[in-house]
């Protein structure tokens, strides 16, 4: 039964980045006075790295990294970007 089931928990669906969450995030990003840019970056092994900076109206100097899980995509961490930018916080 493992077989069947493993390769589900091990390898799951991503959940694509697609133009309309895009719009959504760009919407509440908005609602929030925070602006969103892409953020690329090659590491030293070729592995290109994607994702976006959130920067508020008013920033207070502070930055957070902020990882989604496996499955998810970068609109899946939304509320917690929101919440910091109305702090004055920045995130990549």
């Amino acid at each position: 039964m493992g077989w069947l089931v493993a390769p589900s928990f091990l390898h799951p669906m991503g959940r694509p980045l697609t133009p309309g969450l895009i719009r959504e995030a760009d919407a509440s990003f908005a609602h929030s006075r925070a602006q969103r840019e892409d953020f690329n970056v090659t590491a030293p092994d070729g592995a290109e790295l994607r994702g976006w900076k959130v920067r508020p109206q008013e920033p207070n100097g502070s930055w957070v990294l902020l990882f989604h899980g496996v499955a998810d995509n970068r609109n899946g961490r939304d509320q917690p970007i929101r919440d910091s930018a109305a702090r004055g916080i920045q995130r990549v």
